[in-house]
Parts: C-alpha cells; sequence; structure tokens
C-alpha cells in the first residue's frame, strides 16, 4: 500500500467511524445500502469529471474503508472501487494501490453454520420469542420464499439488553443487519 494511502486512512479514523455510523443508520429507514453506494459512486464521478480535485477521490476511499469495515464486500463493487483507488494513483503519481487493505470476506453462503457465526451465543430466555433453532429455520424459509423486512430480537440471559438484527429479503439482496456490530452481512442469491 502506498504510503499516502497508509496516511490517508491512519489520520482520518474519525471519519472512517462517522462514515461507518452513517451507512449503518440507512438499515433504520428502510434503504438497502447498495442502492446508496451505486447513487453515491454515479455522483462523485461527475463530481471528479468536473473539479479534477484530488480531496474528492480521498472522501471516496475514505468511503470504501467504511463500507469495507461494516460488511459490503469489494468485489460486489469492484468496478466502482478499483475506479477510484486507479484515479487517485494516477493524480498523485504512485504505485499500485494494494487493494487488500479494503478487501473483506466475500458474501456468505445461506446456511444455519453462517448464522450461527452471524448470531454468536443465543441465550435462554423467555423474552425471545424464538429457540435458536427456530431463529435459523425461519431465516432459511424467509430468504427462501418470500421477500419483505424482518426485525429479530434476542435477549440476553441475564441481563434486559437486547440485540436487534434486520433481515432483508427480495428478488435482488439478501442480508442481515447486525444493530449491535453495526454490520451487515449479505447471502448468495
Amino acid at each position: 500500500m502506498s504510503n499516502r494511502i497508509s496516511l490517508l486512512l491512519t489520520d482520518n479514523q474519525t471519519e472512517i467511524e462517522a462514515l461507518k455510523i452513517i451507512f449503518g443508520s440507512l438499515v433504520y429507514r428502510d434503504i438497502i445500502i447498495k442502492d446508496i453506494i451505486e447513487i453515491l459512486f454515479q455522483n462523485y464521478k461527475e463530481m471528479y469529471e468536473k473539479n479534477s480535485d484530488v480531496r474528492i477521490l480521498e472522501i471516496m476511499i475514505l468511503i470504501i474503508k467504511a463500507l469495507t469495515d461494516i460488511g459490503i464486500v469489494y468485489s460486489d463493487f469492484k468496478q466502482q472501487f478499483d475506479e477510484v483507488l486507479s484515479l487517485y494513483t494516477n493524480t498523485k503519481n504512485h504505485t499500485k494501490i494494494n487493494r487488500s487493505y479494503f478487501i473483506n470476506s466475500s458474501n456468505l453462503k445461506l446456511s444455519k453454520s453462517n448464522m450461527r457465526k452471524i448470531f454468536g451465543k443465543w441465550n435462554k430466555n423467555s423474552k425471545n420469542e424464538l429457540t435458536y433453532e427456530e431463529l435459523l429455520d425461519d431465516i432459511l424459509l424467509k430468504c427462501n420464499a418470500s421477500t419483505g423486512v424482518y426485525v429479530y430480537e434476542h435477549y440476553k440471559a441475564t441481563s434486559q439488553s437486547i440485540s436487534k438484527y434486520k433481515l432483508i429479503v427480495n428478488n435482488r439482496i439478501r442480508y442481515i443487519y447486525s444493530y449491535d456490530k453495526n454490520r451487515y452481512y449479505f447471502f448468495d442469491i
């Protein structure tokens, strides 16, 4: 990774965290994050072509980092992300940027074992509407047979705290958003 990118990401951790909060909050308004990403990258390109201001590219790099940190899969937006990184490299006469810093895991295969990784331990509590197995079966059923937005709450065993998850399913996308982790988990379609 070029020193400039490393410095950019290191010096702007506060901005990256703020972006992560902003992108994470989209789920509260039932906005599909991938739709916003498409619009965002269309608009940045127009702005950059009009102004040729390298700061626009630097902001986009921070956005890419924030998005990949909250679970957006780099390969889903490879063309758009690569374009930003290439433009930045060309404007600053740097060596090619190591993209592995931005690359996170791939989309998950829809399976109980992968969902267990998302939910972790599911404590028994009389307030929980579903047992762990019922939860996993319900999500599998909804992902394979319906469209909609579904909210799951998990009451911890020993406290009053609640973990909240949102499942979004339609013909283009399937994902779970963890409110606690501010993270998206996308499933293969």
